[in-house]
């Protein structure tokens, strides 16, 4: 992504009940999405917190550079997020995945510098 020309668009929705219908919601509910080229779908089983939008993948680092979807429990995402949150890092969701994006965009800032 050229940082000049173009930004990242985060555009997500949680299904709802028991469906897993969350790309026909982006596809019904927004329009920021038309145009773009690549996308990222996530059946969300909400072990992290509840199953909403603020808690549906893709999440993103602190610099919005990175996006991150993943399958799987991060068993240290509290602790983590508390370490995070300590160095300046906003969380919006309740989400172990958001953890790791966090994680991961600061490490690559690090590796920047």
């Amino acid at each position: 992504m050229d940082d000049a020309k173009s930004e990242m668009m985060v555009t997500k929705y949680a299904s709802e009940g028991e469906k897993a219908d969350g790309l026909n919601l982006v596809a019904s509910k927004s329009s920021i999405s038309n145009g773009h080229n690549i996308g990222i779908a996530h059946t969300r089983w909400a072990t992290h917190g509840g199953k909403t939008d603020a808690n549906a993948h893709p999440h993103t680092d602190s610099s919005g550079k990175i996006a991150l979807v993943h399958n799987g429990t991060l068993n240290n995402a509290n602790e983590l997020r508390r370490e995070l949150q300590g160095r300046g890092h906003k969380f919006s969701s309740e989400t172990d995945t958001e953890v790791i994006a966090k994680l991961i965009g600061e490490i690559y800032e690090m590796q920047s510098e």
